[in-house]
């Protein structure tokens, strides 16, 4: 007699079954890949909070001389050498070390650049300069808002037509200095910073009546009404950004040396070395172009 095999009947799933199932799969899904995206976005936001994203370039920028650093593809770093000596330097009008003649004024004119014009912003001009001590002279400044020297003994911004507030020009003569000025757009007393060697200068009203003042193109290194009113010396490794830096900013860029690359991107607009041309190499292909005989200068210790 053969018995036969018993099977369970197996239940069969109901709908609602089936809908919790596809619930709870798409419920893992999404624990599994939120964390994911959340993680990838929130990276994202940092670098651009960074300015990982500012100016993204293509390609590498070489300086010329013994300084060859230029920007990653992505934009986010400096990469390449730089031994903080620089090959050449900017050699404008007049004579800085002794029995070394320089030509007639000369400046570098830059149009276009990506300034902060908004009222109450601000842009920052970092450079290495010598001064000759000849007054009536002017590094880097903007049509009717620079930095001057003036005859009255005061090294500091003008925003108008025999104004100056700064400090006593006395202390940045005959040597190196690593000036860096923050333009504000607006009230300039109280308002503009002034920066030697790192360290933040206190300054006073000492001609004139200082005015409000906004930055403009074009911008000029070694003059600001052209041949007029030149710089007596040597500008070097030029940066300029369209904000406020930190501290700790100015002076990381400071203990770099003439010559050094730029210690942030971020809001980086213009970097001109003048390292034996007036290219730029902060990646916004912002050329200067040499108006007069600029000189390029090189064989002594630079800072």
């Amino acid at each position: 007699m053969r018995l036969k095999s018993y099977r369970k009947p197996v239940p069969k799933r109901s709908r609602m079954d089936k809908a919790e199932e596809k619930d709870q799969v798409a419920t893992e899904y999404i624990i599994t890949y939120g964390w994911a995206i959340i993680i990838i976005v929130t990276i994202l936001l940092a670098l651009y909070e960074f300015g990982v994203f500012n100016s993204i370039v293509q390609g590498p920028r070489l300086p010329p001389g013994s300084c060859f650093v230029y920007k990653s593809s992505a934009g986010s770093t400096l990469q390449g050498l730089c031994n903080g000596q620089p090959e050449y330097i900017g050699a404008f009008s007049g004579t800085t070390q002794p029995g070394i003649p320089r030509g007639p004024s000369a400046y570098v004119a830059v149009n276009d650049i990506y300034l902060n014009t908004s009222g109450g912003g601000t842009n920052t001009a970092m450079f290495w300069l010598y001064w000759n001590g000849t007054v009536n002279a002017t590094p880097i400044g903007f049509p009717g808002y620079y930095m001057w020297a003036s005859p009255s003994g005061c090294f500091g911004f003008v925003t108008g037509n025999k104004n100056d507030y700064g400090i006593s020009s006395s202390s940045i003569s005959g040597k190196w200095v690593f000036v860096t000025a923050v333009f504000y757009n607006g009230q300039a007393v109280g308002n503009d910073k002034l920066y030697i060697d790192g360290v933040q200068q206190t300054m006073s009203q000492c001609y004139g009546t200082t005015h409000s003042g906004s930055v403009a193109n074009p911008i000029l290194i070694g003059s600001t009404a052209g041949t007029r009113i030149a710089w007596y010396g040597d500008i070097a490794d030029v940066q300029i950004y369209n904000n406020t830096l930190s501290q700790a900013e100015i002076q990381g860029t400071y203990k770099e040396g003439m010559g050094g690359a730029p210690v942030t991107l971020r809001n980086l607009i213009g970097w001109w070395p003048l390292n034996g041309n007036t290219n730029d190499y902060s990646g916004n292909e912002q050329n200067g172009q040499s108006v007069g005989a600029l000189n390029y200068l090189g064989g002594y210790s630079y800072p």
